[in-house]
């Protein structure tokens, strides 16, 4: 047997099938298009074997967008025996209605469950489901998914899913009677998240909200992540001379061997230099970005389940319409800003084509991870200082405003309306059991999707540099890069190394002697400007097809040498350092 949960963007959906699954393998999310696939989760219901499939968020079946295609190829697969549960949110059954009319009228078998219960009682409201039963024909059970209340009951009634025989005719006018019929407003008790959810929605209120969060990550990320964990913690009593750690990989390889170079290196500058497989490789993915990087997923698990997201969505659509995006580009960009493989992922939740292509290359040069960040606050923020990394971070911003307004004026204005039209859920009190289970599978994602790779970059580094190999890559296109972007031929290495790995990279050029601070600074440019790392790029031409990845490759390339040198340019006119 099949289970099918549909049902609108933000409704609870992918709670419920979490709570019918017991898999914990879908998030649970606060804002427009998170799941962009769908989940499957195989368990036991009443003594069967069902398979609970999650589709995307979509608002009908007409097949207008990718969500809505998708929803509709699965839903095929909905036989007799099979069963489709309608998810509607209870504060805005309204709009929740029109999906269950395009389901009843597409004859599947359905049972309905009436979400957030406890915010529509919070607000004075009541809903008749015996009434809402009636008029639809099918089965209806009121539910919490958050915590669980009606599950029981929804699962008990499972086996009373059936097709309804109603004549709907005019849609939203059945709507409005069966509204009409079932659903009463009393007096409503205001809370005080319905006061702050009030006056959030006031753009500059929302506004500097923005930058209190962004000043909140950004001083967690330097202040815990890179002082406390980083060089502190981490980098003083596990990864650093003389630890037992150090001791240990010491006594188990011979020195003045291949392997030993390959698996420790040289200690003596520290493990971020070393490049060993066990020493700059474990430093870089345990010791540098996967502190960083939890951080990162804490704020954004957190700031999503008390429903900011959406806000900041509306916030940023009044700037990124600007470019040709809706304000749903935005996550992707946070998502990449994490890591950019999900964000890369996450740009077909955008409207079109048209700004998906956009989006694909906007993260591609002007989005770095925070493996990448990480990394550069370590290496040049600790070798030239805090400020030059800012000047990189002003570089990436003017690149992402620069980049997105000339492929939109280049692919010619849409035809269509991206207006951005969108539901904004109420604020709600978030729930630590599902800020964990996000958590814990989003660090999962990370350390077996993206850690590994960056393993993986430090053996090639120390391979290539063991056997002579970069060295004579460097000398073969390293006079004219150094000569057109003003840095060091040693660096061409790095750029190389570059497009397994950008944060292995970035490290590289603490090796470089006699590097300034411009020329690490143009280096770190180019590196997050100039291609994806690997792992990435997959995922990019599989969103976006051989032809529109080869165009997109072009732009890049051409991005890195226009920008790297326009300043080495500027440091000739200007004599900068």
């Amino acid at each position: 047997m099949k289970i099918f949960l549909a049902g609108n963007p933000n409704v609870g959906k992918s709670v419920l099938f979490n709570r019918l699954a017991s898999a914990g393998n879908s998030f649970v999310s606060n804002y427009p298009g998170t799941t962009v696939d769908y989940f499957v989760s195989s368990t036991e219901i009443n003594g069967r074997e069902v398979e609970v499939i999650d589709l995307p968020g979509v608002y009908s079946l007409e097949g207008t967008n990718e969500a809505e295609e998708v929803a509709l190829k699965i839903l095929k697969d909905c036989g007799e025996e099979d069963l489709v549960i309608n998810v509607i949110d209870a504060t805005r059954i309204r709009n929740g209605l029109f999906l269950t009319l395009s389901l009843i009228e597409k004859g599947y078998p359905l049972i309905v469950a009436v979400n957030m219960m406890d915010v529509v009682r919070k607000k004075g409201m009541e809903i008749d489901l015996k009434a809402l039963e009636e008029s639809l024909g099918v089965p209806v059970v009121g539910t919490v998914a958050i915590s669980g209340e009606g599950v029981d009951e929804l699962i008990s009634r499972i086996e009373e899913g059936k097709k309804a025989s109603v004549d709907v005719g005019d849609k939203w006018a059945f709507i409005d009677r069966i509204v009409a019929r079932a659903v009463r407003h009393g007096e409503r008790k205001i809370t005080l998240l319905d006061e702050i959810d009030e006056v959030t929605l006031n753009p500059l209120v929302n506004l500097a909200i923005a930058f209190v969060v962004l000043y909140c990550i950004f001083t967690s990320f330097l202040r815990v992540g890179h002082i406390f964990l980083t060089e502190g913690l981490i980098g003083k009593y596990i990864f650093a001379q003389q630890t037992f750690y150090d001791v240990l990989i010491h006594r188990i390889f011979e020195k003045n061997t291949f392997l030993y170079e390959i698996m420790v290196g040289n200690t003596n500058q520290g493990y971020l230099y070393s490049f060993g497989l066990l020493t700059t490789g474990l430093y870089i993915a345990l010791g540098v970005v996967l502190p960083a990087i939890f951080i990162f997923y804490a704020w954004l698990t957190v700031l999503e389940d008390i429903g900011y997201l959406p806000r900041l969505t509306l916030l940023a659509d009044i700037v990124l319409s600007k470019i040709g995006l809706s304000g749903t580009a935005i996550i992707p960009t946070i998502l990449g800003m994490g890591c950019n493989v999900p964000g890369m992922a996450a740009s077909r939740i955008v409207d079109s084509s048209r700004q998906k292509f956009i989006l694909a290359n906007i993260l591609a040069i002007a989005v770095p991870c925070t493996a990448q960040l990480s990394v550069a606050l370590h290496v040049i923020g600790g070798m030239f200082g805090l400020k030059y990394l800012i000047f990189v971070f002003f570089i990436l911003i003017l690149l992402y405003g620069i980049i997105g307004a000339l492929l939109d004026r280049v692919m010619g204005k849409s035809s269509l309306s991206e207006e951005l039209i969108m539901e904004i859920p109420p604020y709600r009190r978030p729930m630590l059991r599902n800020i964990v289970k996000k958590l814990e599978m989003r660090m999962r994602s990370f350390l077996f999707d993206a850690l590994p790779w960056i393993i993986v970059g430090v053996l090639i580094v120390n391979v290539l540099y063991q056997s002579g190999l970069l060295g004579m890559i460097e000398n073969a296109v390293g006079p004219f890069l150094a000569f057109w972007l003003g840095i060091p031929p040693e660096m061409v290495g790095a750029l190389i190394v570059g497009f397994l790995r950008k944060d292995v990279a970035i490290a590289f050029f603490s090796l470089i002697p006699g590097m300034n601070a411009w020329q690490a600074v143009t280096g770190v440019v180019i590196l997050m400007i100039y291609f994806p790392c690997v792992a990435t790029f997959v995922i990019m031409f599989k969103e976006l097809g051989f032809l529109n990845t080869l165009k997109s490759t072009i732009l890049m390339i051409a991005v890195a040498l226009v920008v790297g040198g326009l300043l080495h340019g500027l440091s000739i006119l200007f004599g900068v350092f």
